[in-house]
Protein backbone atom coordinates (compact mmCIF):
# COMPACT_ATOMS: atom_id res chain seq x y z
CA UNK A 1 0.00 0.00 0.00
CA UNK A 2 1.02 3.35 -0.22
CA UNK A 3 2.09 3.16 -3.90
CA UNK A 4 0.02 3.82 -7.41
CA UNK A 5 1.33 1.59 -9.97
CA UNK A 6 4.66 1.07 -10.24
CA UNK A 7 5.23 4.99 -10.55
CA UNK A 8 4.44 7.10 -7.66
CA UNK A 9 4.83 5.96 -3.86
CA UNK A 10 4.59 7.41 -0.59
CA UNK A 11 7.59 10.11 -0.01
CA UNK A 12 7.66 11.30 -3.59
CA UNK A 13 7.14 14.86 -3.76
CA UNK A 14 4.57 16.74 -5.87
CA UNK A 15 6.81 17.63 -8.70
CA UNK A 16 7.15 13.71 -9.25
CA UNK A 17 3.73 13.23 -9.19
CA UNK A 18 2.91 15.86 -12.09
CA UNK A 19 5.65 14.44 -14.52
CA UNK A 20 4.99 11.11 -13.91
CA UNK A 21 0.94 10.66 -13.72
CA UNK A 22 -1.63 12.37 -16.12
CA UNK A 23 -4.33 14.25 -14.16
CA UNK A 24 -4.76 17.44 -12.79
CA UNK A 25 -5.29 19.27 -9.43
CA UNK A 26 -8.52 19.43 -7.97
CA UNK A 27 -7.17 22.02 -5.71
CA UNK A 28 -3.81 22.11 -4.14
CA UNK A 29 -4.33 19.39 -2.16
CA UNK A 30 -5.90 16.77 -4.46
CA UNK A 31 -4.75 15.43 -7.86
CA UNK A 32 -6.55 13.51 -9.86
CA UNK A 33 -6.19 10.81 -12.47
CA UNK A 34 -9.08 9.61 -14.59
CA UNK A 35 -9.52 6.76 -16.88
CA UNK A 36 -11.10 7.92 -20.55
CA UNK A 37 -13.01 5.11 -21.41
CA UNK A 38 -14.96 4.12 -18.14
CA UNK A 39 -14.43 7.80 -16.41
CA UNK A 40 -13.61 6.40 -13.39
CA UNK A 41 -11.18 8.39 -11.12
CA UNK A 42 -9.00 8.57 -8.05
CA UNK A 43 -7.79 11.43 -6.24
CA UNK A 44 -4.80 11.45 -4.61
CA UNK A 45 -4.44 13.90 -1.48
CA UNK A 46 -1.11 15.51 -0.94
CA UNK A 47 -0.28 16.04 2.66
CA UNK A 48 0.96 19.49 2.54
CA UNK A 49 2.01 19.81 6.41
CA UNK A 50 2.50 16.66 9.22
CA UNK A 51 2.78 17.96 12.72
CA UNK A 52 3.22 14.36 13.71
CA UNK A 53 5.24 11.11 12.68
CA UNK A 54 1.58 9.44 12.67
CA UNK A 55 0.83 7.35 10.00
CA UNK A 56 -3.00 8.30 10.32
Amino acid sequence: MGKIGNDVKKGDSKKTLIETLNGEFVNDAIYRIQDKDTGIYIDIELTLASVSKDED
